[in-house]
């Protein structure tokens, strides 16, 4: 078991919770020829907020810069906000991650939100099993959902800048992986021995030993479900159930 080892990135209660990714047809299969994670960069998200500073955080330092009478020390701190702005704009394009739900069960929003279309399946693993076959300079942790317009971060470490989202997100309730290319060991060949290809990073992981369940979409074809059946035969996954979400209702 890995040791914790910043405390940007906290630890569930329980480390064998279920997460999930929601994949579609073409994504699951990647995984499973790659044998790999896919980590998308930080600034490929979405999220125009993803990595950056909380205005409560940065008025905090604007304010003990107002209040400083020492012209000296006043500087000092101009300095550092405009140090720390500068690396974290850097930060953002050398991060990578990957993002899960943790939940019990599936989820309906999490289906409509991460799926295109009827093919497609969710695959379940938990925290320890994502965080015991990741490399040692991966770190994972439960995101943080704040508001960004109040909040300060507890300490200057970068990492917690990755690891908080705005509040209006927290239905995510994401657990992230997350690989900072600086922190690569230097001794490791490049550009492909280091796993990172364009835009993303791509760890090898074992499907058989990170997939605890595979469900299929709730409006999966039958056709489509023989398939996975298959397919996971095939690559040595547990036996896929259809999602509990479909079916006919009764009255």
């Amino acid at each position: 078991m890995k040791e914790k080892i910043y405390p940007a990135f906290p630890r569930p209660e329980d480390i064998n919770c279920s997460i999930w990714r929601y994949l579609d047809f073409d994504k699951f299969i990647w995984m499973l020829q790659r044998k790999a994670l896919y980590m998308p960069r930080a600034d490929q998200l979405g999220d125009a907020f993803e990595g950056s500073t909380t205005r409560g955080h940065l008025a905090q330092w604007r304010a003990a810069a107002e209040e400083e009478t020492d012209e000296t020390k006043r500087q000092r701190i101009e300095n550092v906000i405009s140090l720390l702005s500068n690396y974290t704009r850097k930060f953002l394009p050398m991060t990578y991650v990957s993002c899960w739900h943790m939940n019990k069960v599936e989820s309906h929003a999490m289906w409509k939100l991460y799926t295109k279309s009827s093919m497609a399946v969710a695959i379940a693993s938990t925290f320890e099993r994502l965080e015991n076959l990741l490399p040692a300079h991966a770190n994972v942790g439960v995101v943080r959902y704040v508001d960004f317009d109040i909040y300060t971060y507890p300490t200057e470490n970068v990492f917690h800048r990755i690891m908080h989202k705005r509040h209006f997100f927290s239905y995510e309730q994401e657990v992230r992986a997350v690989v900072q290319s600086a922190l690569q060991p230097p001794d490791i060949p490049q550009p492909d021995g280091n796993h990172f290809e364009g835009l993303a990073y791509m760890p090898p992981v074992d499907p058989r030993q990170l997939v605890t369940s595979v469900v299929i979409h709730p409006d999966a074809s039958v056709a489509f479900a023989t398939h996975i059946e298959e397919i996971c035969a095939m690559h040595e996954l547990p036996k896929p159930t259809v999602s509990g979400m479909g079916g006919t209702p009764t009255y």
